[in-house]
This record gives structure tokens, sequence and C-alpha cells, in this order.
């Protein structure tokens, strides 16, 4: 409940769109689904299995922030709300 829906719905839209290429490149026939093949076994197809690999690291990485971003917003709260989490000591 505390990472906004939007967040959430990037995230799966990003799993699959992995999923996506991950089936295009396998050596079964997946035209059937919609899905072109992308021939990893040949220098174009490799490159555009690389380009693809990069851009989803590239928006992994933008989410990762995101996310990170929320929790250390969330940590604040807590701790401002609570003082201290359960599971920590408090400083002496």
């Amino acid at each position: 409940p505390w990472v906004p829906s939007e967040l959430i719905m990037d995230a799966f839209e990003l799993t699959m769109d992995i999923r996506q290429l991950d089936m295009a490149s396998s050596p079964y026939d997946v035209s059937g689904f919609g899905i072109d093949a992308v021939p990893v076994e040949d220098p174009a197809g490799r490159a555009e299995f690389v380009t693809q690999q990069r851009e989803f690291h590239e928006r992994a990485a933008s989410l990762r922030q995101v996310l990170i971003e929320v929790y250390d917003q969330l940590l604040t709260a807590l701790t401002g709300a609570h003082g201290i989490f359960a599971n920590q000591e408090p400083d002496s």
C-alpha cells in the first residue's frame, strides 16, 4: 500500500517486455502469439538482443531509484511517527 500503483504498473510492464524478448529469442516458434523472432544465433539478432537488454537495464535502474526514494520517504515517516523501529535498539 505504500508504493504508488503507477510504479507497480511500470515494473509489471517492464517484466512483460523482458519476458517477451526472452520468448522471442528462444528456439521456439512464438509467432502465433504475435511475437517476432530475435535470432540471437546471428550477429544482427544478437545486436538487437543486446540493445533491448540495455534498454531494460536503464528502465530498471530508473524504477529502482524511484522505489528507493519511496522507501526512504516511508522510513522517514515511520521513524518520525514511532521514534525507532521495533527491531532496533535505542541509542544509549
